[in-house]
């Protein structure tokens, strides 16, 4: 028994160590938007506001042309 839990002490050791997350958390930038220009322009905040309300397309429907 201590045999068997010993190597899957060290399996999960050796998983849990060679996995690293920190390739997916880098985020590149194709825009060039920082949060910086967004809160400060007026066309950054209309942006977020558009952004908001996009979702709601689904249910409302298009505008009529």
């Amino acid at each position: 028994m201590k045999k068997i839990l010993s190597i899957l002490m060290a399996a999960t050791a050796l998983t849990l160590g060679t996995t690293s997350c920190s390739d997916f958390l880098e985020e590149e930038n194709k825009v060039g938007m920082t949060a910086d220009l967004t809160y400060s322009t007026s066309a950054g905040n209309q942006g977020l506001v558009n952004s908001c309300y996009s979702y709601s397309r689904g249910w409302r429907g298009k505008e009529a042309g």
